[in-house]
């Protein structure tokens, strides 16, 4: 377990949530004789299983798994690069840094005391000439997880001696480009009010994924829905337009009956066409002409 959860950094902060728990569920009569507590009882329960976890977490930080450095690539054959004994010092490089993100972890779950965590950081920024480069990684490691709760107003004082020294670590000549911008990101980190730039997502829980499921299907059918009923708006529209009826003045009338003007009394009247008629002469032509009536009396 020791293993899975330092060479797995995604996981890590939930096995130390397990490991709190198992903390607060282990039970009492489980007890250790060899082990004494400040009273000289023999420590049990929770008690025992967190000075087993501190113990194991104490000798992984001390023994540091220091990973042999890899030599450059230019002037190695890719043979030597990619053998397995290189293989195993990146394995143990991030086992290492599995180790620090994990006791971060735990003091942010109040398993460790911040005077232990102040005495990681004080060996970790030990030596300042010349400061190997796997130091300063878990350095930053250490400080992006815990810093925030380390820099309090009654510890303010000693989180600007430690940020000055690693200023002055960026400032240093015997550091690699990568290390100092490592370095800068942590000190603009802190700077920002330990804001992170790009916050990295931690694995969902099985009931956030459900969550998630369920309000991306309720979006989709609301959209689905908001769709249709577009659609047959848009269709009962085409359909009154298609149904609607036009006044006399050639205007659309929207509802109810078209109002029509009152009938001419004269429609229809024929007493006058046999008149009309009297003035009327066919020419050669088979042409209408009109002959004012009292010329044909004369």
């Amino acid at each position: 377990m020791s293993e899975m959860m330092t060479d797995k950094a995604a996981w890590i902060e939930m096995y130390a949530r397990l490991c709190r728990k198992m903390m607060e569920q282990i039970s009492p009569d489980v007890q250790d004789d060899g082990m004494k507590n400040s009273e000289g009882k023999p420590m049990a329960g929770g008690q025992l299983f967190q000075k087993y976890l501190l113990y194991h977490c104490q000798e992984d930080f001390e023994r540091g798994w220091f990973a042999k450095d890899v030599v450059n690539q230019k002037d190695t054959e890719e043979a030597e690069v990619y053998s397995d004994e290189y293989f195993a010092a990146q394995k143990a490089k991030r086992q290492v840094l599995g180790v620090i993100k994990f006791i971060g972890e735990l003091f942010k779950l109040q398993m460790l005391t911040e005077r232990i965590m102040h005495e990681f950081v004080k060996k970790l920024l030990g030596n300042v000439e010349n400061p190997k480069e796997e130091v300063i990684e878990r350095l930053c490691q250490l400080l992006k997880t815990v810093g925030q709760l380390l820099d309090t107003p009654k510890a303010r004082a000693h989180m600007d001696v430690y940020f000055t020294r690693m200023k002055e670590l960026g400032k240093s000549t015997n550091v690699s480009s990568r290390m100092r911008f490592m370095l800068q990101d942590v000190v603009e980190l802190r700077e920002r009010r330990w804001v992170s730039r790009n916050a990295i997502a931690a694995p969902m829980s099985t009931v956030a994924m459900f969550e998630a499921a369920g309000k991306a299907r309720a979006g989709a059918e609301n959209g689905s829905c908001n769709r249709q009923a577009s659609k047959s708006r848009g269709g009962s529209r085409r359909r009154g337009e298609h149904n609607q009826e036009f006044g006399p003045d050639s205007w659309a009338v929207s509802g109810g009956p078209v109002s029509r003007p009152p009938p001419n009394p004269k429609a229809g009247d024929l007493s006058q066409f046999a008149k009309q008629l009297a003035g009327v002469t066919f020419t050669d032509e088979f042409e209408l002409e009109y002959v004012p009536h009292a010329q044909s009396e004369s």
